[in-house]
């Protein structure tokens, strides 16, 4: 089926823009830009690519910057207002830009979320990423020439977890996954 112009789509992410408009995700890996609960364009990248390979699972405004998050590993960063007032140049409903910077965190991450925190220092550049096979990241975004390459911090279970058990003789206690893993854990340190 179609939504107007623009096929059905799970959407994953989303904001609302503070004039009211809605910006989703669109399980191909474009933009949607929503006004009065009508899609008003569907943005891409130059050249009708899209602006992710696959979902985008989260797209926030901080700071001013629109960002965006998709299972495809890549977070980009777009220009807000070109975006907000983004209106289609001919028939298609298509409005093109180029994302302003982006970071890909690596070729086997699905990225699912990021969130913000500051660091020792108060640097307020410092984000943490969930990643759908298990990971979690910490990620430098301020896309200087000194940005910190992303760090793996922990390797989790991706997916549900299916067994558990604790070893009545030491302080080790063992998980199985969905994932075909086995994880042994010392809960003491």
């Amino acid at each position: 089926g179609r939504f107007g112009r623009t096929e059905i789509s799970d959407i994953e992410g989303y904001v609302e823009l503070p004039d009211g408009k809605v910006l989703s995700g669109a399980e191909w890996g474009n933009l949607l830009l929503w006004d009065g609960g009508l899609i008003k364009v569907e943005i891409t990248c130059k050249g009708k690519k899209p602006c992710h390979q696959g979902p985008i699972m989260q797209i926030l405004l901080d700071e001013g910057e629109l960002m965006t998050v998709g299972v495809d590993g890549y977070i980009k960063v777009w220009d807000l207002e070109t975006i907000d007032t983004a209106d289609a140049i001919d028939d298609s409903g298509i409005f093109e830009i180029d994302a302003m910077n982006e970071l890909h965190v690596g070729s086997d991450v699905q990225l699912y979320s990021i969130v913000k925190s500051v660091d020792a220092e108060n640097e307020p550049t410092i984000w943490y990423a969930q990643d759908a096979n298990g990971g979690i990241w910490r990620l430098d975004l301020s896309f200087s020439h000194t940005s910190e390459v992303p760090e793996k911090l922990f390797t989790f279970h991706a997916g549900s977890i299916t067994g558990c058990a604790a070893s009545p003789l030491t302080h080790l206690a063992v998980s199985s996954g969905l994932d075909k893993t086995v994880r042994v854990y010392d809960y003491i340190q």
